[in-house]
């Protein structure tokens, strides 16, 4: 689609995304296709490998062109989205999150989602061409989705199988789990892919919020707008966006800077108890980054040999996109190769790499350069999905299925000029904004979820993918915003406004607090010692003298009697 004109003029999309790029890693694949040879995880401050022997006896017949691209851009997409998917495998069962009371799994409400099974816009979920209603799904290993995902993934590309993921570490859920979490997957003829997961455990939930926090609070408003008006045929924010950006600021913005900071005050803490190789500084100013590096820094070197890295791929949807993509750029500075890198719905990494926004600083400056194009990766986003077109991402990104006749559009149009802070809030389940809760759950639903989003790109019949990797909504060098933002920022893309000072006085404003408590309290003894000990010593006394002189008294009238 064409962008609007005038603000966005100098935007220009790029025909071939892929063929422009400067030679990278390519892989000379075989029929075989790829198969899971390895999980990586950290546990007890060292990398843990656990092995899936049956993935291994059970090859994944996915097929990914050549180096000179004799097969078609659309087939290495896809490819690199199907390993996504055995990426997320146990994500996408019931109870594979908390608070999960739908056949859905992945921590979606009934309540939320139900209303677009209803209306009929969730066509994935079909059964011989009828609509299988809502409380006919089965639940048991979320079927239907992975049912809808092998459909559409076995049109062109190959076919592929749910896997069981085991527990890593074992013992411990991965819902509940801490830590970089990667897949490798190999080709015999030497090709390999590292698959990043995206936000699923705790940790991970704890870790986005560390990484965009600075974003929710200041930026995302600002970029839902620039990415909605970027398309021509969505109309310009008016009097409705306006009312909206109004609405609960002063409320959502206390509940978020309060809620973050006591979301992840213990984090960085928790991560140097469980990977102590790690100080408890760095986890301070960097979060999950030093597990991600110490992860990927193994796999090259120890699994993979080191040297040119030719026929390694990065991928990743969301977080696990944004991981991705950030260590396509930690590679490119440490060791001069640039390694092909392709995610879907990432969440950026360009901007929040140069300063995460909290009071103690932090950025990833030292293993990245985030002010400069970088060619080698790519991401797609759909154009409805706010979670997708967080931050800014640090090489090219794809648009796809910015029609209105979409169900996306009809559903996320409802959530244009929200506040980011209200938005996160909300999605929270936060009582009182339940109204919003309700519609950024079937937005976020039909355009980030996995395997929905990426249902919605690889679908032969949306149109979305092209043969040679391009999208309907074209693929731009920094998105939206015409470019990777400079050093110097004079826009103020990636700004990170007033967050950090908050939280520093919501840190002032505990402090206070405890030494209000403490005041009152030291005030309340003083008062009883200085005012209440003495007077009810003074009760005491009295009582005591007037005891002694009714025993005077009865003595006195006892000495009268006798001498009668």
């Amino acid at each position: 689609r064409s962008p609007r004109r005038g603000a966005m003029r100098s935007i220009v999309p790029v025909q071939l995304v892929f063929l422009a790029v400067a030679p990278l890693a390519a892989v000379n694949a075989a029929p075989e296709g790829y198969f899971l040879d390895t999980i990586f995880t950290i546990n007890a401050g060292k990398v843990r490998k656990v092995v899936n022997v049956e993935a291994r006896r059970r090859r994944l017949q996915v097929e990914i062109p050549a180096p000179a691209f004799n097969g078609s851009e659309r087939d290495l997409v896809r490819t690199l989205i199907g390993l996504q998917g055995i990426t997320y495998a146990n994500a996408m069962q019931p109870d594979g999150q908390p608070g999960d009371d739908s056949p859905l799994g992945g921590g979606w409400v009934q309540s939320q989602i139900q209303p677009i099974f209803d209306a009929g816009d969730a066509p994935w979920y079909m059964t011989n061409g009828e609509r299988v209603p809502f409380e006919e799904l089965d639940g048991e290993g979320v079927k239907a989705q992975w049912k809808a995902f092998e459909a559409a993934y076995d049109q062109g590309t190959g076919s592929l199988e749910y896997i069981q993921l085991p527990e890593v570490p074992p013992g411990e859920a991965l819902a509940e789990s801490y830590g970089a979490f990667i897949l490798l997957f190999r080709n015999p003829s030497g090709g390999a892919v590292l698959s990043f997961r995206g936000t699923f455990s705790t940790g991970d939930f704890a870790n986005i919020v560390y990484t965009h926090s600075g974003w929710f609070a200041d930026r995302a408003r600002m970029g839902m707008q620039r990415t909605w008006e970027f398309f021509a045929q969505h109309p310009r924010w008016g009097a409705v966006e306006e009312a909206r950006g109004n609405q609960h600021v002063k409320a959502a913005r206390l509940a978020y800077v309060y809620g973050s900071n006591d979301f992840v005050k213990n984090f960085p803490q928790t991560l140097h108890d469980r990977f102590p190789e790690v100080d408890r500084e760095t986890y301070d100013k960097q979060g999950y980054w030093p597990l991600v590096k110490m992860l990927t820094d193994t796999i090259l070197d120890e699994d993979l040999g080191g040297g040119d890295l030719e026929g390694v791929y990065f991928t990743g949807h969301s977080q696990g996109g944004a991981q991705a993509a950030l260590m396509s750029m930690y590679i490119e500075k440490s060791r001069g190769i640039k390694v092909r890198t392709i995610t879907v719905a990432a969440v950026g990494g360009a901007c929040y790499a140069r300063d995460l926004g909290w009071p103690q600083g932090g950025s990833f400056l030292d293993d990245v350069d985030p002010y400069v194009h970088h060619d080698q990766i790519t991401d797609y986003s759909d154009a409805y999905d706010f979670w997708g077109n967080m931050d800014v991402d640090p090489g090219t990104t794809c648009y796809y299925g910015a029609s209105t006749a979409r169900p996306a559009y009809k559903y996320c149009k409802e959530i244009q000029g929200y506040t980011g802070t209200l938005l996160q809030v909300a999605q929270q389940r936060a009582g009182l904004f339940m109204d919003v809760s309700d519609r950024f759950a079937r937005c976020r639903y039909l355009t980030h979820a996995f395997p929905l989003n990426q249902l919605n790109l690889i679908r032969d019949e949306t149109g979305f993918l092209r043969e040679d990797g391009t999208t309907d909504g074209g693929c731009y060098p920094g998105g939206v915003y015409g470019g990777i933002p400079s050093k110097e920022d004079p826009d103020g893309i990636c700004a990170p406004g007033g967050l950090s000072r908050e939280l520093k006085h919501v840190g002032v404003a505990k402090r206070a607090l405890v030494v209000i408590v403490v005041l009152i309290v030291v005030g309340v003894l003083c008062l009883c010692w200085c005012c209440v000990l003495p007077l009810v010593a003074g009760l005491v006394r009295d009582c005591r003298a007037r005891r002694a002189a009714g025993k005077r008294k009865a003595g006195g009238l006892q000495v009268g009697a006798q001498q009668l």
